[in-house]
């Protein structure tokens, strides 16, 4: 709704990062300065006028909703901007003249406003040479062309905000969304005046009140509370004009309702959260870009102007915006000094909520049941309710039906913040935890949602140079350059523009259409199902909406992009997994989106590159557990079906083979780029910008068996070599399938209603989810969903669900024993970790505060586990009291989720920490690298040099220990906690600790608690390590509960271990952890000799 207020960072630090040195001299061409508004092509943005994308020719796209479209077009039109009224085109065309490039550039010195198409202008050129060279052109120009966009999505963001509110100012829309908007836009401004008026009368005359009983008097106890409470939420209020208050109250009120289930309901705890967040945002932004930006003299004189727009892109507003930035965070003025708080915008996003229930009025028509006269009245647009929810009452706010009939087809945008698209320059290098990515907006490297712990590790891990290695894997992976595949887009717009569902394409769904309600006197059965109706017809048309918007956006991105060369940024998440920063356009999306993708630089495919094309097309239709010589040879058979496709895919007369395909828009790419490839005399001699995929054969498995070192599993995940590639999910399906025939012969009722259904797709999902740590339940209700999709009897799928669940995790662990050992192992290092407590001189810490779980990668990253209790606590507001929690308050860790999280949480390090280091390693060696979770892509003819890089770092990660690499770090990270354990009455241990117990009792004078006993021990660790000899002496001298056990020399017998019962006696020990599992007889190193351990 409104812009995130974002840093930005001046022109000179710019400049100052960028390598190219010929970059300063064409800096006029972008910093506005020395010429008129006319001259420099400056626009206002407006909403009700669509932009135009200059976008090389390519079909214009059916938008879902025009707002939306314009949005993303106006944050595109940094690109257009970027060539600054044609200034840009003529720069470019004489420095590649004065380099004398083989080119013809007539059309472009024509034409010098019509945007370039650099893609195809670099693959005219003859040699790999003068491409580099081009490349080297574009880079004098590339940061700031880039820095031309990144302003421009702040820009889009604010005209969407100034958009929505003229919408809601527009009178000229009659029986319509707007005319209701308008109107309640009216009412509600009034009532945010009158809040604010309330509020400075509370601030000026409350603390006098309370001084003065006989004034005080004057004012009953109901308005004494209510003018207390005003001053909670009330200097929030007066940060924005009333007007913007109303909008951004009614937008996200229609937003929160108009996008949950329609009989459900908006929850009043997450809408009024929503409302204060969103006032905070504008709040910082306006102070941003509006406020302390006016200091600057030449900023007051053209804010109001139509140079505003060209002046924002210019380096003295950068430098004006940073300085402003840096006085918003020390906070000078009264408002900064406001504190943001959960609470905070609770109170006042109910305050703005109440006012709306009170306006929102919609006209309703009604049948009188006695007279049969139609009659009109004013309902609530809005209206506050509960909802029973898990056994308890949760309060929410709901649309009136006839209302979210009308709103679903004239829905407003719900708006796209298109703040981070593709790079159209390299990514700035990470150099520190906040410090790399995009050029003028801060970016973090590592993903984390309100843990304080996961930061302040990251951090110091960068400051202390430990994340060198991840910086450089994740630089490698954003300096990966890319170009929108032209031919495939033009076929998916018009795929698109019909309207029609087509493979991963939804179908338009213009507005949501409700049965009929059940008649009078309709029974419950015929109410329920009524309902249950309604909320599938609403799911649907939801569905399908967030489908085709979502895809709506990348289309429309890939189409103002084409030609262009393309970069993503990357970060980690908290388990250091990679992710390509901008959301809504990269190679991470589904089929359609990744068939638009190709890099762009090029590689001569050669003998090697065109059989691994032909592998990979064969990969994409769905044959990819069949030898690779098996693979090529399918394709070669195929030849005439494949180029088919090519030439005519929409041929309706005709079943196009790409239509059949597992992946049909990628294989349609590459079955393209083998097509232009077979159109030369020597295919081998084509320049292939496809990338081509190598896939891992379920990797947490890889990673589990050489953990435990498990020949059998390591087989059926492909680390040993063989002739053909192996299949886990059927090597467990055929394990279920023996053990059913078993029982079909003991005659076991269950064995035999499955015997004949037991596939490899029923078992799939539950051994992929096995090493992520699904539950029992969980993988029993995938099961249960698969028997559903193949329409089994449901009155007997609890019962054979429960039976399959039973042998499908008896098949996985009798291939995966070490791992699952391993497994078993790790879940239970977490329990005792999360259940250990820590020694602490507070004597008012809650000894039950725990520790997280945290490790560190084989690459240097740290890793704190997010898990903790959700810790509420009520608020009283002026709609319903709200349980909240506040985000960044230290909560109690969640043992259980510490527990249950950490064994795939371990795994998902090592996948990361192992592509990492493929991706250092390739960029060394020049491979051009991309990572789409277990794939890693690269060009056809680097395939077989990735491939092998693939296995030698597996086998350089598990060469060493890991598990006991990390028993070693918990062992010294965790050395001082103490962990409380179950033990035997008569236990030795126990009873001397009994005894020490009983002195310290007799010393204390009352029976001593657990706190007692670690303040003591505390104490005596205190003493110990003081470096005074007295002091030293001291602490030998004291006795504690843990010293008795030190002199015992007591290990804690895992074996007889109950860590599960709560019974009995316990006792305090030092931390301690099992043995680690032995490892199997599976040599890792055979790794190397796997062909298809990636393929």
């Amino acid at each position: 709704m409104c812009p995130l207020n974002i840093k930005i960072c001046s022109k000179e630090e710019l400049t100052s990062k960028i390598h190219d040195p010929q970059l300063k001299q064409h800096e006029h061409l972008f910093n506005g300065e020395g010429t008129t508004t006319a001259e420099n092509g400056a626009r206002n943005f407006d909403l009700n006028v669509t932009p135009e994308v200059i976008a090389n020719n390519i079909e214009e796209i059916r938008s879902v909703s025009s707002t939306g479209l314009k949005v993303v077009r106006y944050s595109l039109t940094g690109i257009v901007d970027g060539f600054n009224n044609g200034q840009f085109q003529k720069e470019f065309v004489n420095i590649l003249e004065t380099r004398k490039f083989p080119l013809d550039l007539s059309e472009i010195k024509a034409n010098p406003t019509k945007a370039v198409n650099f893609f195809e202008l670099r693959n005219k050129l003859p040699t790999i040479e003068l491409q580099d060279e081009f490349d080297e052109v574009m880079d004098l120009f590339a940061h700031s062309r880039e820095k031309v966009l990144e302003m421009s999505t702040l820009d889009a963001a604010r005209a969407k905000w100034e958009y929505d509110f003229e919408v809601l100012k527009d009178k000229t829309l009659p029986q319509s969304i707007g005319a209701y908007l308008h109107d309640w836009l009216v009412r509600l401004v009034p009532l945010i005046e009158k809040e604010i008026k309330e509020y400075n009368f509370a601030r000026k005359n409350i603390e006098s009140f309370e001084r003065s009983y006989s004034k005080l008097c004057k004012f009953s106890k109901f308005d004494h509370d209510r003018y207390r409470e005003k001053l909670q939420y009330g200097p929030f209020l007066t940060l924005l004009k009333p007007e913007k208050l109303a909008t951004i109250v009614l937008l996200e009120s229609l937003k929160c309702c108009a996008t949950s289930d329609i009989h459900k309901g908006a929850s009043v705890g997450t809408l009024v959260s929503n409302i204060g967040k969103y006032i905070e945002m504008e709040v910082r932004s306006e102070r941003v870009l509006k406020n302390d930006i006016d200091k600057s003299n030449h900023f007051n004189k053209i804010k109001q102007t139509a140079e505003y727009r060209k002046f924002l892109r210019s380096s003295k507003a950068a430098k004006i915006i940073e300085e402003a930035n840096r006085e918003l965070v020390g906070g000078g003025k009264e408002t900064e000094s406001l504190h943001w708080d959960s609470t905070s915008r609770c109170k006042l996003g109910a305050c703005l909520l109440s006012l709306v229930l009170q306006v929102a009025k919609v006209d309703v028509t009604a049948v009188d049941p006695k007279t049969g006269e139609k009659k009109q009245a004013l309902a609530p647009a809005f209206f506050h309710t509960y909802e029973l929810v898990n056994s308890g009452k949760v309060g929410v706010v709901k649309l009136n039906h006839r209302f979210a009939e009308k709103l679903g087809k004239e829905r407003l945008n719900q708006g796209l913040q298109t703040q981070y698209l593709p790079m159209i320059c390299q990514p700035k290098p990470w150099t520190t935890h906040d410090d790399g990515g995009y050029l003028l907006k801060e970016s973090m490297v590592m993903r984390t949602k309100h843990s304080i712990e996961q930061k302040a590790y990251v951090k110091a891990a960068a400051m202390q140079k430990r994340l060198d290695k991840v910086f450089s894997g994740l630089n490698s992976l954003g300096n990966t350059s890319w170009a929108v595949n032209k031919d495939v887009l033009n076929v998916i717009i018009k795929v698109w523009n019909t309207g029609e569902e087509f493979l991963e394409i939804p179908p338009i769904v213009d507005e949501l259409v409700l049965p009929p309600g059940p008649p009078k006197g309709a029974s419950g059965a015929e109410r329920w199902k009524h309902r249950l109706d309604c909320q599938s017809k609403t799911n649907e048309f939801s569905k399908y909406r967030s489908m085709r918007c979502d895809l709506n956006y990348r289309l429309e991105i890939a189409r103002g992009l084409v030609g262009e060369r393309l970069f993503f940024p990357h970060s980690v998440d908290y388990r250091g997994r990679a992710y390509p920063i901008p959301p809504n356009f990269n190679h991470l999306g589904n089929d359609v989106c990744r068939s638009l993708l190709v890099f762009w630089k090029g590689k001569k495919l050669g003998v090697d590159g065109l059989r691994w094309l032909k592998i990979h097309i064969c990969n994409l239709f769905g044959k990819d557990k069949i030898p690779l010589s098996e693979r090529e040879a399918f394709v070669n058979e195929n030849i005439d079906r494949i180029l088919e496709s090519v030439e005519d895919p929409l041929n309706s007369t005709k079943k196009m083979m790409w239509l059949e395909a597992d992946k049909p828009w990628q294989f349609l790419a590459a079955s393209i780029e083998l097509s232009k490839a077979l159109k030369l005399e020597d295919p081998t001699e084509y320049i292939s910008h496809q990338p081509v995929h190598q896939d891992g054969t379920c990797n947490g498995l890889q990673h589990y068996a050489a953990l435990g070192g498990d020949t059998v599993g390591a087989q059926q995940v492909n680390l040993i070599p063989a002739d053909r590639p192996s299949d886990v999910y059927s090597h467990v399906a055929k394990s279920v399938k023996e053990y059913v025939e078993k029982d079909c012969a003991e005659g076991r009722e269950e064995a035999i209603l499955v015997k004949d259904i037991i596939t490899r797709k029923l078992v799939k999902q539950t051994v992929m989810t096995s090493v992520y740590g699904v539950t029992y339940v969980g993988a029993r209700a995938q099961i249960s969903k698969r028997l559903k999709d193949i329409d089994y009897d449901e009155t007997e799928i609890a019962r054979v669900s429960k039976y399959l669940t039973d042998l499908v995790f008896k098949s996985i662990k009798q291939a995966f024993k070490g791992a699952h050992e391993i497994q078993d192992w790790f879940a239970f290092a977490a329990k005792m970790i999360s259940k250990s407590v820590r020694l602490d001189p507070d004597q008012n810490v809650d000894v039950n505060f725990l520790s997280s779980v945290i490790w560190t990668t084989p690459l240097g990253l740290p890793v704190v586990q997010p898990y903790r209790e959700i810790k509420s606590k009520a608020v009283t507001t002026s709609v319903q009291n709200i349980m909240i929690t506040d985000p960044y308050e230290i909560k109690k860790v969640d043992a259980r989720k510490q527990a249950s999280g950490f064994p795939p949480n371990f795994v998902h390090s090592l996948d990361a920490t192992h592509m990492l280091m493929s991706v250092n390693e390739c960029a060394s060696r020049g491979l051009m690298f991309a990572s789409v979770h277990d794939s890693y892509w690269t060009h056809a003819c680097d395939v077989t040099t990735m491939s092998a890089i693939l296995r030698e770092q597996f086998v350089a990660l598990h060469t060493k220990n890991l598990v006991a690499r990390l028993k070693r770090e918990f062992e010294v990270r965790y050395k001082d906690l103490l962990m409380e354990i179950n033990v035997t009455a008569n236990d030795p241990a126990y009873v001397a600790v009994q005894k020490a117990k009983e002195q310290m009792t007799a010393k204390f004078g009352r029976k001593i608690t657990m706190k007692d006993e670690i303040l003591a021990e505390f104490e005596r660790r205190r003493l110990l390590s003081s470096g005074d000899p007295f002091k030293i002496d001291q602490g030998k001298q004291m006795v504690t509960t843990i010293s008795v056990l030190e002199d015992m020399n007591y290990s804690v017998d895992f074996k007889t271990l109950n860590t599960g019962s709560s019974h009995g006696p316990r006792m305090l020990v030092p931390f301690q952890l099992p043995d680690i599992p032995e490892r199997g007889e599976f040599d890792v190193n055979v790794v190397k000799e796997s062909t298809y351990f990636f393929s």
